[in-house]
């Protein structure tokens, strides 16, 4: 099993990339999505996601804890960022 995480699948381009990786994903990949506007992901979402063995969870950059658990034994980690003034 490989497992992949990306950051910032509340975003626009990160819902885009989420969507696409939830169509592409093997049954045997481990994929975890990220955001820290969690409550801003509509929850049909969430759930189509979760229903495709993708885990969803709420994480901010200052929260490290939770960033180190999400990455830990990740094979990739794809960080979406907005660049803001």
């Amino acid at each position: 099993m490989v497992k992949y995480v990306l950051t910032g699948a509340d975003g626009n381009l990160g819902g885009f990339a989420a969507d696409y990786i939830a169509e592409i994903k093997n049954d045997n990949d481990e994929i975890v999505f990220t955001s820290y506007k969690f409550d801003s992901v509509p929850a049909e979402k969430k759930a189509a996601w979760e229903a495709k063995g993708i885990k969803v969870v709420p994480a901010t950059y200052d929260d490290v804890d939770t960033l180190k658990k999400v990455f830990e034994g990740a094979e990739a980690v794809t960080t979406l960022t907005p660049i803001s003034p």
